[in-house]
């Protein structure tokens, strides 16, 4: 959104929509809107006869880059493994695509999977990071 906000409003003239922003947007997992929780009346559920399908394509946030080890520090959000193909973005600059080869856990240890909310993990990386970029798993398509 970010991105779309800032075309549009550094340049309303010559604004042209973009068909790529639009595909990343339509990727991300969503919820409908519903006034259950706000007005306290939980009576009939969530369900509302919608299907959800989660894409789980967010994986994690950064929150910090260790630049003489060459670590990304990420508080993972979804399952991700080594061996992933993934991407790391934020409003600021291009999108990096790489692959995860190395992973560890707050005590330096080597694991092959993070599959715990919130787990901070390690990643190897040969570019630098802000912190609050995101990484989310690569689109094949």
């Amino acid at each position: 959104y970010r991105k779309v906000i800032d075309s549009y409003c550094n340049d309303k003239e010559n604004y042209e929509y973009n068909k790529e922003l639009e595909r990343v947007l339509s990727n991300c997992a969503n919820r409908d809107s519903v006034v259950q929780f706000f007005d306290g009346n939980m009576k009939g559920g969530y369900y509302n006869n919608r299907i959800e399908i989660s894409n789980q394509d967010f994986l994690g946030i950064v929150t910090d880059y260790d630049s003489d080890k060459k670590l990304i520090t990420l508080e993972q959000r979804n399952y991700f493994k080594k061996g992933d193909v993934v991407e790391i973005f934020n409003p600021k600059m291009e999108v990096i695509s790489f692959k995860i080869n190395e992973i560890y856990d707050l005590d330096g240890n080597l694991i092959e999977v993070c599959n715990h909310p919130k787990q901070v993990v390690k990643l190897k990386t040969d570019f630098k990071v802000t912190p609050f970029s995101l990484m989310r798993i690569k689109k094949t398509i």
